[in-house]
């Protein structure tokens, strides 16, 4: 998998005092490279939310929500004992990269940006809220009328 360095030296510093911590929850999002809808194409994102859906992607990773948009992914997951979040996420990315190209992505560069942004959740933050809030991003951004629209998400509590 390619990925390129966000510009500028601030990127490197965004990753620094951040923890990954065994059995904990974090909101992850990823975005396309150039910000490139590659998952309009909908074999392209099928293909993908298979891959994204499939438990063996996780490894003792439990991922609760997710939400495949055009040009980025959402994701509500708790980490297992085996991996850290960078880990799992650089294994995710080249996963789902080459599924996207397997399906026939267009192009032949990068799928996904380096990096990615995430945040931990905190005891007491309500964990099906958050789902609710991720799965409800395709209506948000008039995409659909309702998430029930829209093809290419998940949650565990659905």
């Amino acid at each position: 998998m390619r990925t390129t360095h966000p510009p500028g030296p601030g990127y490197h510093a965004l990753r620094r005092g951040r923890i990954s911590l065994p059995h904990h929850g974090y909101l992850v999002t990823t975005v396309c490279f150039r910000r490139q809808p590659f998952f309009a194409d909908w074999p392209v994102a099928s293909a993908v939310s298979r891959k994204l859906a499939d438990p063996s992607l996780w490894r003792s990773a439990l991922l609760q929500a997710w939400v495949l948009m055009p040009d980025h992914v959402h994701l509500l997951l708790e980490l297992g004992d085996d991996e850290s979040l960078g880990t799992l996420m650089r294994r995710v990315k080249a996963v789902t990269s080459r599924v996207a190209k397997d399906a026939g992505r267009a192009g032949n560069g990068a799928t996904w940006m380096a990096g990615f942004h995430d945040r931990m959740i905190r005891d007491g933050i309500n964990r099906e809220a958050a789902a609710r809030y991720i799965v409800a991003n395709p209506a948000r951004a008039g995409l659909v009328g309702s998430c029930r629209f829209y093809p290419f998400w998940d949650a565990v509590w659905v």
